[in-house]
């Protein structure tokens, strides 16, 4: 016996009790595996658990879990050695192919045969698996006799337990529901069906609509049916004779759906009756429809069914007519019907453990927020451990059609643009000298950049091996928005296009060996300045296919090209003369995998439609990635594993601040700003002694983006610290060799030492972030993460003559920097970048203030572009205002005397665009204009939008002189009111203007084909013509009296086609 108080264990002899043991049971091991956060996708992708723990004495260990403040942020499932986790299933690459008209799926008990039914011959077919639960080994080997003549609109097939009977659903009209009953002379064989002479019509119990797919529970003593009508239900019948469908009676009992599905359903339960799967069974071309799972708290009993919450998406396919089936174990799905109607296709269904917890987020963006979830272990006995962890939802929304914004003027302070501050906790003093300003362009812009060719000689080249793909699968995609579609323009190859090159050759897009030309796939898709997203994969089949924008162009099957394993050059953008012109964004090479979502069996390329899922948000390197390019702010790459240079830039390829993808509201905090320097002679300064360096470590770092060198220099300095004679620094840009130097400047006694930039070369309009350490002595700088040059001395900063510090020019007042700095940071006391690593050295979220001596971040501007496009330069007092504003808690822009407006570089307005702002007058000039728009005067005439006779004509002048290039029409306007203003010009040509949502109707000469706005000079300065709000140009003519309020222009996109309801809240992106 066992005292469980003492753990004591006695043995009776039977004479008396005598003790024999002390049992001591030890606890279970700590919980390990469960790390302190998750932040859970917003996409609804399940996170998996694993908790890990042992009992000492090897008893099993029982888990569970508890939670707090989940609420509906999540649904947590804890694993019971059971399948069916359509959360988290995975397509596999192996197929079959049907035609487009059948229907249902069902498989035999151990998986070795498959059968579905045709929809226009009323027959079901049948099919042998060579392997268990593998459908592409499928093979067909016969099907119902067609003498079977019950059934007249086939829509599903079931079978009893052992095969022996077969049921046929019919749905003839509305008056017709009808499921008929088979015998099989031959287990699972339909072709030894014979009639049963037993039937039972639904169609008393269903709404007056179709039968469209029925199951039977384990037992076979219940039958379900789902019909096809606007009712959305499952029905439950019983059978008082186990399979005998003759037998059935109303259960009275249902599941209404209708909240989840709203067409035709197919379901399917779990073995065990717990779990009910339920897919839309017809789609339009293209559509993916989703799988929804339903608990029923009484296993088989349909009016104890709920919805879960749980749903997912099919990625890899796209779905046509559909059917839903599982392997008993629920370890796989299978979908018929994909792609378009002609596929099954197969998923692998992890099967969790009771020891892992899936973890479901709500897609629901109200319903984010962060819970704890507690998990225990016991041994059953008395040991027992727990633990817990954080789990975080949090919906991060993009900006709808963000991408297309080329401007987004806001006010977001009363100040102007030209306070610049120190953001470390000495708040030194900053002095603006000349004309620098804040802004938002920086190295962290929400929407990211893309890599720029000018079609002349720009390429970017990396000497490495890592670039093969070999015999296996592989994935080369990039988005591209060229330029120019003439002749052939090479986007990216390996060993200068022998070993695989992808390239344009008009509208055709090409992929090139050096056999053959293995692709050549011809499109109108490609265009010049739009984006397109180019694909070029191989699969475990050996078939290689293209595709622009998810549109299926080429299939080459039996592709087995060995592509070789060391591909010595890389390049982009670059084969000679063949040079690509344009902007390139995310060039990813993966070999030995494809991405889930460019997966298909399809090979039809007449389908106009796309077949797989092309990206809306940045793509990433991903395990199998080789290269992935175009999409940093600096001239670089990144693989799975590390950040690399590119050995060679040719010409100037630069980084611009576009993108494919819309992006998130901008935000000061997440995404940075910049200060801006005109080249002229602007810097900012530091007063005498506000900063000194150590005998010891320190940093000293900024971001730079050089638009090029100031009149007669030969570079431009980002930083300087030292006055004119004693021992100091200075970080600048040799523009005669393209790169970045650290210099030490000194005094006679101690010399200058250069840490050159031989390694990384710095060409202009790009950015670079530029960094120089001491660490135990020893001097170090990094251009973009990458070590240019070290070098050991103990020179000695002289204090008493390092008295100033200047930002953007020399205390010998030359080398004035022409462009933007960023994100200036000096540490004191810590050498923060010591090793050549390219990934931990170059920052991707804006540098934090802790610690640092001096921090200018650039975010100190009152009036914003949150398009991060460029830094707006404010003339006059120009100023955010809060005396007038369209909305609560927001701010305008002031224009209220000559001289006053604001400028940037202007957008080439070459096809359909948008311009819109908020106006409010404040007076009329009699008979005069009032400027809102101008871009100078290109050819015989001005480039602007604006009003006239005392505001009630609006015109829109294009620029090339002549009435015919001026839009104009009546606008009956008045002071002290707000209106919204747009402009629009669509894809034919028309120019519209709006006001309050509603189109002007006395438009003259509406049709324009010109450029508006334009990369062009000014016919009257020779010099670039910038893009004016609130003035007429540099001049200071014909200005605005009033305010102005989010004024967006809108790039490749006609925002508004009708009358519209403006904004009613700010603008985001």
């Amino acid at each position: 016996a066992l005292v469980q108080a003492t753990n004591k264990l006695y043995m009776y002899s039977g004479t008396g009790w005598y003790l024999i043991a002390t049992i001591q049971n030890n606890a279970p091991s700590a919980i390990t595996g469960v790390s302190g956060t998750y932040e859970l996708a917003i996409d609804g992708t399940s996170t998996v658990i694993t908790a890990v723990s042992t009992d000492p004495e090897g008893f099993p260990l029982t888990w569970s879990s508890s939670t707090s403040g989940l609420g509906s942020i999540a649904t947590v499932g804890q694993g019971t050695g059971e399948g069916y986790a359509i959360a988290s299933a995975a397509i596999l690459s192996g197929t079959h192919t049907v035609n487009a008209n059948v229907g249902a799926l069902t498989f035999k008990p151990d998986g070795t045969e498959m059968y579905y039914v045709g929809t226009n011959t009323d027959r079901v077919s049948r099919h042998t698996l060579s392997t268990a639960w593998d459908v592409s080994t499928a093979s067909f080997v016969g099907s119902s006799p067609n003498t079977l003549s019950q059934v007249s609109n086939l829509t599903d097939v079931k079978f009893n337990n052992d095969g022996t009977k077969m049921y046929m659903a019919d749905r003839a009209g509305t008056t017709d529901n009808t499921i008929y009953q088979y015998s099989l002379s031959t287990a699972w064989d339909p072709d030894t069906a014979t009639y049963d002479n037993k039937s039972y019509d639904f169609t008393a119990v269903l709404t007056g609509d179709e039968l469209n797919c029925f199951v039977f529970n384990a037992d076979g003593s219940a039958v379900y049916l789902a019909e096809y009508s606007s009712s959305r239900k499952i029905y439950q019948f019983t059978l008082s004779t186990a399979f005998d469908i003759s037998t059935a009676t109303y259960s009275n009992k249902s599941l209404d759906f209708a909240s989840e599905q709203n067409s035709r359903p197919y379901f399917q339960f779990t073995n065990d009756g717990t779990k009910l799967f339920m897919i839309n069974t017809f789609h339009t071309s293209g559509f993916v429809g989703k799988i929804y799972e339903y608990s029923l708290t009484t296993a088989y009993d349909i009016s104890t069914a709920s919805y879960t919450n749980v749903n997912y998406a099919p990625s890899g396919i796209t779905t046509g007519r559909s059917a839903l089936a599982f392997k008993p174990d629920g370890s796989k799905m299978f979908i018929m019907g994909t792609d378009n109607h002609t596929t099954i296709s197969q998923f692998n269904l992890p099967i969790y453990a009771d020891n892992q917890f899936v973890i479901t987020p709500s897609t629901t963006e109200a319903d984010a927020g962060t819970f704890s979830l507690t998990i225990n272990a016991t041994d059953g006995v008395n040991g027992a451990v727990s633990t817990s962890t954080n789990l975080s939802l949090n919906f991060i929304v993009t900006v709808t059609n963000s991408r297309y914004t080329t401007l987004l003027a806001t006010a977001t302070g009363t100040s102007d643009n030209n306070n610049i501050t120190d953001a470390s906790t000495n708040n030194h003093s900053i002095t603006v000298n000349g004309d620098a300003y804040a802004g938002t362009f920086s190295p962290y812009r929400s929407g990211g950049y893309a890599t720029s060719f000018d079609g002349t000689n720009d390429y970017l080249q990396t000497a490495s091996s890592d670039f093969y793909l070999s015999t296996s699968q592989f994935s080369v995609e990039v988005w591209i928005k060229p330029s120019s579609l003439t002749g052939n323009k090479v986007i990216l190859q390996a060993d200068q296009g022998s070993a695989y090159q992808l390239y344009t050759f008009s509208t055709q897009v090409k992929w090139y060996t050096n056999t053959a030309h293995v692709g050549n796939a011809g499109s109108d898709i490609l265009s010049v300045g739009k984006w397109t997203h180019l694909l070029v994969t191989r699969d475990s089949n050996n078939t290689l296919r293209i595709f622009a924008d998810g549109i299926l162009l080429h299939v080459t099957t039996n592709h087995t090209y060995d592509y070789g394993t060391n591909n010595t050059i890389f390049e982009l953008g670059y084969n000679g003369s063949n040079v690509f012109g344009g902007e390139m964004r995310d060039a990813r090479v993966i070999s030995g995998s494809i991405p889930s979502d460019y997966q298909t069996s399809s090979t039809t390329t007449t389908n106009p439609s796309a077949v797989i899922t092309v990206p809306t948000e940045p793509l990433t390197a991903v395990s199998g990635t080789k290269f992935l390019g175009g999409h940093l702010p600096y001239l670089g790459y990144t693989t799975a594993s590390t950040t690399g240079y590119f050995n060679t830039i040719g010409g100037n390829p630069s980084t611009k601040p576009f993108s494919p993808y819309n992006y998130l509201e901008y935000s000061a905090t997440d995404h940075g700003g910049s200060v801006y320097f005109d080249g002229t002679g602007d810097y900012l300064t530091l007063g005498s002694g506000a900063v000194t360096i150590p005998s010891g470590d320190f940093t000293v770092e900024a971001w730079a983006y050089p638009t090029g060198a100031s009149s007669g220099a030969n570079g431009g300095c980002v930083l300087c610290f030292g006055a004119n004679n004693g021992v100091g620094l200075r970080i600048f840009w040799d523009v005669n060799g393209n790169h970045f130097r650290f210099l030490i400047t000194g005094g006679s006694s101690t010399g200058a030492y250069i840490y050159d930039t031989n390694i990384e070369t710095a060409t202009p309009f790009a950015w670079y972030h530029v960094a120089a350490v001491r660490t135990n002595g020893v001097f170090k700088f990094f251009v973009n993460g990458v070590l240019q040059g070290t070098g050991s001395n103990s020179v000695t900063f002289d204090q008493s003559a390092f008295n100033l510090a200047r930002i953007g020019y020399t205390t010998q007042n030359t080398y004035a920097w022409n462009g933007y700095i960023s994100d200036v940071r000096y540490n004191n006391s810590t050498a923060l970048y010591t090793s050549n690593d390219e990934t931990a050295n170059v920052p991707t979220a804006p540098l934090s203030s802790s610690g640092a001596e001096l921090h200018i971040k650039g975010t100190d501007a009152s009036i914003i572009d949150k398009s991060q496009n460029s830094n707006l330069l404010l003339h006059g007092n120009t100023t955010g205002s809060t005396t007038q504003a369209k909305f609560s808690n927001t701010k305008s822009i002031y224009f209220g005397s000559p001289g006053v407006g604001l400028s940037t570089s202007a957008p080439v307005l070459d096809g359909e665009f948008t311009i819109e702002a908020w106006v409010y007058f404040n007076s009329f000039s009699g008979g005069t204009f009032q400027t809102l728009f101008s871009a100078g005067m290109p050819l015989g005439g001005p480039a602007e939008i604006s009003t006239r006779n005392n505001n009630n004509t609006i015109q829109v002048l294009f620029g090339a002189g002549g009435s015919a290039n001026k839009v104009t029409a009546t606008w009956n306007s008045s002071i002290n009111t707000w209106y919204h203003l747009a402009i629009v010009r669509d894809s034919n040509s028309t120019v519209a203007i709006y006001v309050d949502g509603t189109a002007l109707s006395n438009v003259i000469y509406p049709t324009q084909t010109d450029t508006l706005f334009g990369d062009w000079n000014d016919s009257r300065t020779g010099l670039p013509a910038d893009l004016y709000i609130g003035q007429y140009d540099i001049y200071n003519s014909y200005p605005f009296d009033g305010y102005i309020q989010d004024v967006r222009i809108t790039k490749g996109l006609a925002r508004y086609t009708a009358n519209f309801t403006p904004p009613t809240t700010p603008l985001e992106g």
